[in-house]
């Protein structure tokens, strides 16, 4: 005889997804991973209207238990979508509190007021604050009250709001983590083929642009440029413009795509945060561009020698190539995210 499990939970998954970022995708996987354990729990993950096709069907294809959505045009639409059956709600990963040109927190007040009405408790995982404008404080704070709880990836965030209730906070790991045990497990090695090079979309000016250049003229080894966000909406433009004898472009569809990518190089110079956390972890020598904090604690967090982080608009040297000190970082990670998923699934 078949029962009727009446004790589903419906989950609602949130973040920066769609847009082939690293970082992103390796957290949201990383969540997805732990939630496919259990055999009572349904996922709706919820992106953004104006994801590509391609993109669609490889998540469906590689979740193929997950539910994925397409944002309403509207909170109002979007409303109808929260009825009674959804018991929780989640942001997960990135440094989504900062104030930029763009609405974001705006948007992330209307998310969280949304589900705050509901009576849907709403955490945020592993996530990142960046700078604040007194202009913002209020909706930032609004966010906060929205919330059920928040769990930075570091203790530089927690310290930003010492002022606001402690009740609400929590400390959990870079989420990423939790997902490349498993990727070092099942990538297959490779001979090392060249250095790899990732731009910014944010940084696409002569000034900053020619000195990467010069640097990757200096050398007779071969690059190949990465786009590690934003396919090509996003850094591709920054990376186009090295346009070098020795420089290639990889194709790179996936993560998957990706990491292997960083796996089986020489080498990588990188803005982006995840291509370096992830060269790290398969100990790919590597040299960050520190045009943001997050950047900087990362590198200050793995101990390494401060010539592989250079300034926007800086050359670069291969010699100063570095990988983090032995540490406990990816091991403290795991398990400081193990206990909060244990605390908010």
């Amino acid at each position: 005889m078949n029962f009727i499990n009446h004790h589903i939970m419906t989950y609602d998954l949130h973040g920066y997804y769609g847009f082939n970022n690293l970082g992103d995708e390796l957290m949201l996987e990383s969540v997805i991973a732990h939630l496919s354990k259990s055999d009572n729990i349904k996922v709706r993950c919820w992106i953004n209207k104006s994801i590509s096709r391609n993109v669609l069907k490889i998540y469906r294809n590689k979740y193929p238990n997950v539910l994925f959505k397409k944002y309403p045009i509207s909170f109002k639409i979007f409303n109808f979508f929260l009825h009674t059956k959804v018991h929780r709600a989640y942001w997960i990963g990135g440094n989504c509190f900062y104030s930029s040109d763009t609405p974001a927190l705006l948007w992330l007040k209307k998310l969280t007021k949304n589900y705050h009405a509901k009576k849907v408790k709403f955490y945020f995982l592993g996530v990142g604050i960046g700078t604040i404008t007194k202009s913002d404080k209020g909706t930032f704070e609004e966010i906060i009250k929205n919330s059920f709880k928040l769990y930075f990836r570091e203790e530089n965030s927690l310290n930003k709001i010492k002022h606001l209730d402690q009740n609400k906070f929590g400390i959990s790991g870079d989420l990423s983590f939790n997902i490349l045990k498993e990727y070092k497990e099942s990538i297959k090695k490779q001979e090392k083929s060249g250095y790899l090079f990732s731009g910014h979309k944010y940084f696409v000016s002569e000034k900053n642009i020619e000195p990467i250049r010069r640097s990757i003229k200096n050398t007779a080894e071969k690059f190949k440029t990465v786009d590690f966000h934003g396919g090509n909406s996003g850094d591709i433009e920054f990376n186009k413009k090295i346009n070098l004898p020795n420089v290639t472009t990889l194709d790179t569809f996936t993560i998957d795509d990706q990491i292997k990518a960083i796996a089986n190089s020489k080498g990588i110079v990188s803005y982006r945060l995840h291509s370096i956390v992830v060269a790290d972890f398969f100990n790919i020598p590597n040299i960050s561009i520190n045009y943001d904090s997050k950047i900087s604690n990362y590198h200050k967090v793995m101990k390494k020698p401060k010539e592989a982080l250079i300034e926007i608009g800086s050359t670069f040297n291969l010699a100063n190539l570095a990988v983090g000190k032995k540490n406990n970082v990816s091991r403290e990670s795991i398990i400081l995210n193990d206990k909060m998923f244990y605390e908010v699934f």
